[in-house]
């Protein structure tokens, strides 16, 4: 892969989970004692070492522009490891609604009891697929 596809790959997916860290991750419904029958779970606060590696990919995107071949390997290291964490984590947080939605529960009710139900949206997923791209485009910068 040329060195101009992997920077601009790796800024596309960075800003993509930053893009995905304001959306609503969880949904929760049928609250009780509380000013609010439902609560959300944006992203930043779901998975907030997300959004601090997709600034580490797009930092290593652009320490990419001038790294030599040494320089490439360490920034095409740590954008896979960056990239990992960002889908493991957004992946957790997908897999487990009612620990994702707890926090927005507790602000909204004040209390720890459970919701009714929760719903996950799509965003966790495509955060998900941004940090497969980011560590495929570490891959590629090796």
């Amino acid at each position: 892969m040329r060195r101009r596809t992997a920077v601009l790959l790796a800024l596309a997916s960075g800003a993509l989970v930053l893009a995905t860290a304001g959306q609503t991750w969880v949904e929760a419904s049928g609250l009780t004692g509380g000013t609010a029958d439902h609560a959300r779970a944006v992203g930043a606060s779901a998975a907030p070492v997300a959004t601090a590696m997709a600034v580490v990919v797009m930092a290593g995107a652009l320490a990419l522009t001038t790294a030599r071949r040494v320089g490439a390997v360490v920034v095409g290291l740590l954008t896979v490891l960056a990239g990992v964490v960002i889908a493991s984590t957004a992946v957790f947080a997908a897999l487990d609604p009612v620990a994702t939605a707890t926090p927005a529960v507790a602000a909204v009710t004040g209390t720890t009891a459970d919701a009714a139900s929760y719903a996950v949206t799509v965003w966790p997923w495509v955060c998900a697929a941004a940090g497969v791209l980011a560590a495929l485009t570490g891959a590629a910068a090796l």
